[in-house]
């Protein structure tokens, strides 16, 4: 039985030669890499995080790569309850292949001590 498959865009650790890629699975198709406007912090944990910008408490935003990729359901589901127990939110981005799940950082988790960052290098930490 054919699995349904979703469109998923990537910023952070889910990127390719980043520790959580395999989590998007072996079938995973790479359509390309497009652009997402935010802003980015690292935590302390070094994870990336990026916020939607809110003026009161972010420096202006830039345009991060954005990888996207045609995942199955099963690995779908394996990201979306990862991210939100890291307290990401599940956004729909519009993408050049169409609207893609994207997990932009819950406005609540911002705090001053994270560092900003312009795009996340898992093998640069």
């Amino acid at each position: 039985m054919k699995q349904d498959r979703r469109l998923v865009g990537v910023y952070g650790s889910l990127k390719k030669d980043c520790y959580n890629h395999e989590m998007l699975g072996n079938n995973a198709e790479y359509l390309g890499t497009d652009k997402i406007w935010g802003v980015m912090y690292l935590t302390v944990g070094g994870y990336p995080r990026l916020f939607e910008h809110d003026p009161a408490k972010h420096r202006e935003p830039e345009q991060h790569d954005l990888e996207v990729y045609l995942i199955d359901e099963d690995n779908f589901k394996e990201i979306n309850s990862m991210e939100r127990m890291a307290n990401y939110a599940a956004v729909n981005v519009s993408t050049e292949w169409g609207k893609a799940t994207v997990y932009m950082a819950n406005p609540g988790s911002y705090s001053p001590s994270q560092m900003p960052i312009r795009e996340y290098n898992a093998n640069a930490l």
